[in-house]
């Protein structure tokens, strides 16, 4: 695969560092944006811009896709990592509850894509953004939850559909539970030898930017370890 630059939001979760450490591994380089500071390791990359700050700023994500043009010279993918997970029913979901969920699911995924879009549109890039299983099933009690990455699903099809013709392919992956302390840490009880590996989920990403997945745009992708 030829040496590609990737800006990855939510990069230094328990998720996110592993698909950066993946990227890079395979030749790549990323731009890498989180509210909390990177790993060392990654930090230390040459590989590796490290932006910290808020992703839901559209004038910092500008920011941040200005100094990886000048730095990288091109912008060849997103991948959308930002989200968060809260389950609560209705009765429970006050309004700053809602807008939360929504704001760092969903509207998250807009900046990235909107920052991103003139230099993906440049080189003919990719965009992948994380949905959720949950998004399509729709089980209760987790309303805000389930609009948010119902939301970011219809998101994916439609942009997959407005920039085919600029080049640009747009997919989205709907991974199970994935294998993270946080995850851990929620459902103690839980068996989780079926959990999802983090680099099962990297690799996926990876083949979706290469050259070998060109063919596909508009996808939902579901992802479950069997």
């Amino acid at each position: 695969m030829d040496q590609k630059t990737v800006l990855i939001t939510g990069a230094a979760g328990a998720l996110g560092a592993n698909v950066v450490r993946a990227v890079i591994a395979a030749g790549h380089r990323v731009v890498a944006v989180d509210r909390s500071p990177l790993p060392d390791d990654l930090a230390a990359s040459d590989r590796v811009q490290a932006a910290q700050g808020d992703a839901l700023s559209p004038d910092f994500m500008a920011g941040v896709v200005a100094e990886a043009a000048e730095r990288f010279g091109a912008l060849d993918g997103l991948f959308n990592l930002a989200g968060m997970y809260r389950y609560a029913p209705l009765e429970e979901t006050d309004l700053d509850l809602w807008q939360t969920v929504l704001s760092v699911n969903l509207t998250s995924a807009y900046v990235a894509a909107h920052a991103c879009l003139p230099g993906l549109t440049a080189t003919g890039g990719v965009m992948v953004f994380v949905g959720a299983q949950a998004g399509i099933s729709a089980p209760g009690n987790q309303a805000a939850y389930v609009a948010s990455k119902a939301g970011v699903i219809a998101m994916a099809r439609s942009l997959a559909a407005e920039l085919r013709p600029a080049g640009v392919r747009v997919n989205c992956i709907l991974p199970d539970i994935i294998d993270t302390p946080a995850n851990r840490a929620s459902m103690p009880k839980a068996d989780t030898s079926k959990w999802l590996q983090p680099q099962q989920v990297a690799n996926v990403l990876l083949y979706l930017l290469s050259d070998a997945s060109s063919g596909i745009t508009g996808a939902t992708i579901n992802l479950q370890r069997s």
